[in-house]
């Protein structure tokens, strides 16, 4: 019989040794290229020091051949996922947040513009172990949700 220590399901969140640099970004996306095309560049330089999964969800967009040109220009760097008919906001975040394997999911609108530094500022704040018991759930383990400032020009 093994001496090996049992870990307890109940244990704080820090005992999970969650990877805090590593998360997927899922972008629900319906059409205008042009505010994806900003979205995705400023997400580089909000997400410096992290490692995350760009996951791409095209949900039916009406200018195809124009995301087409924007998706082949990331030569890899996304996973990109076609809706062949458009199934809503609600099931494409779900269709791209099932077929990511990180610990942490951001969900970004393409018409976001993230500030540099703000993907780990919100990683950091999510994988505190400031969180309230409360938040734990005894049959899943930590869960928790963290949103940013917004700001509007």
């Amino acid at each position: 019989m093994s001496k090996r220590k049992r870990r307890s399901k109940y244990q704080k969140r820090s005992a999970r040794q969650p990877d805090p640099k590593q998360l997927d970004v899922v972008v629900p996306v319906y059409g205008r290229p042009d505010l994806l095309g900003d979205c995705l560049k400023a997400l580089e330089v909000a997400a410096l020091e992290v490692d995350y999964n760009l996951i791409l969800v095209d949900d039916k967009s009406p200018e195809p051949a124009e995301l087409d040109v924007l998706y082949n220009s990331l030569d890899g760097r996304a996973q990109v996922i076609r809706h062949p008919q458009n199934v809503g906001f609600p099931a494409t975040c779900n269709d791209g947040a099932a077929r990511g394997t990180s610990p942490a999911i951001l969900f970004l609108n393409s018409d976001v513009m993230l500030q540099p530094g703000a993907v780990k500022a919100m990683l950091k704040t999510l994988w505190s172990d400031d969180l309230p018991q409360s938040m734990i759930a005894p049959h899943e383990g930590p869960a928790g949700v963290v949103g940013p400032r917004l700001l509007f020009p």
